[in-house]
């Protein structure tokens, strides 16, 4: 008996998932990646949580839209998201939720730019 409780406990302890500590501040590191072609589309969110499709400005349901049509189009078309740095997580995990539901699913981050002004 004792033997089936201790593989039961070893069982729960192996395929539990441990919540990583999400509460730590974390500076995150500069990334290298490719650069911006025309053909992606460019979604920018300026530090007032204002919406931009490519350089017109729009609210996030519109600016959604406007890439579930493009992605319509062309299925592995790359949304590029220029936030500002001090927009909160929150808008953006709004904005991945809404492009996860059209099938937008080649999402890439802009990290660094010189003369970036949103």
């Amino acid at each position: 008996m004792a033997d089936i409780a201790f593989l039961l406990l070893i069982f729960f302890m192996v395929t539990s998932v441990l919540k990583v500590d999400a509460d730590l501040p974390l500076i995150l590191p500069d990334a290298g990646g490719e650069e911006i072609k025309e053909k992606d589309l460019q979604i920018s969110v300026d530090r007032n949580r204002q919406f931009y499709f490519g350089n017109i400005a729009m609210d996030l349901d519109a600016t959604v839209a406007k890439v579930q049509e493009q992605v319509q189009l062309n299925p592995g078309a790359r949304v590029v998201i220029n936030a500002h740095d001090n927009l909160p997580v929150e808008v953006l995990d709004r904005l991945f939720e809404k492009l996860k539901r059209i099938g937008a699913t080649n999402i890439a981050i802009v990290t660094k730019q010189e003369n970036r002004q949103l």
